[in-house]
């Protein structure tokens, strides 16, 4: 609209700003914009460290404060009571998944239209044309990685790239995870994505919340008035 906005500025003075993906070019946008980034949950505590570790030197480089991006990976914990009762929630999840899903969200990694293939059938690549492909760069890179010395089918390429981003365990081993990449210069919090729901939010609320308040990882009251000061203390 033309002139001022007729409403007051909000006491943050101007919304949230997340940016979503780790290419390149996604890395170097939060850096130069973002409040907070949301990336996902590399495997390793090692990965995860050099992950955080590049976004908060680009964030220097933009004569910014590090500690004004908040790095949020994203968290997908099954939970169980036992590690073995995890995994077998885990391994229901993907058995359930229609093939439909999984083949939309392969067609979104890889930015080509998978609809009319055959999941069982050999993945290639020939179906997708990389000098054009604009959609999850980072996520049709993992994809390339995966199958760079195996073959595999279309629906093994999908639970593998899914149940990599699980964390699975009980609630104590999930809280382990999730104070050791805390504590470790890996991440700044976690946006949780539950795998099914409402189980996934309860069992996470009721089991996984109260070990980390025990352990003083978790707040249990808001210290500031605006999601900003929450996020980044600011």
């Amino acid at each position: 609209m033309r002139g001022p906005l007729n409403i007051a500025r909000p006491p943050q003075h101007r919304p949230v700003l997340f940016q979503a993906g780790a290419s390149e070019d996604g890395k170097a946008l939060a850096a130069a914009t973002a409040d907070a980034v949301f990336t996902l949950n590399p495997p390793t505590l090692a990965a995860a460290q050099d992950l955080y570790a590049d976004y908060k030197r680009r964030v220097a480089a933009h004569e910014r404060d590090p500690a004004s991006l908040a790095v949020l990976p994203a968290l997908a914990p099954i939970i169980g009571s036992t590690e073995a009762e995890a995994r077998a929630k885990a391994d229901l999840i993907l058995e359930l998944t229609p093939d439909r899903v999984a083949l939309d969200l392969l067609s979104h990694r890889l930015g080509a239209d998978l609809s009319d293939r055959d999941i069982d059938a050999p993945f290639e690549f020939d179906f997708v044309d990389a000098t054009t492909f604009n959609q999850s760069q980072s996520g049709y890179a993992s994809i390339r990685k995966l199958v760079e010395n195996e073959k595999l089918s279309l629906r093994e390429v999908y639970r593998a790239i899914v149940s990599r981003g699980f964390t699975v365990g009980t609630p104590e081993q999930i809280a382990d995870g999730i104070e050791e990449r805390f504590t470790q210069n890996a991440a700044d919090g976690f946006i949780l994505m539950a795998p099914s729901l409402p189980s996934g939010l309860d069992d996470f609320a009721d089991h996984v919340v109260p070990e980390l308040v025990a352990r003083g990882l978790y707040r249990t009251t808001s210290e500031a008035e605006t999601l900003r000061g929450n996020l980044l203390g600011a």
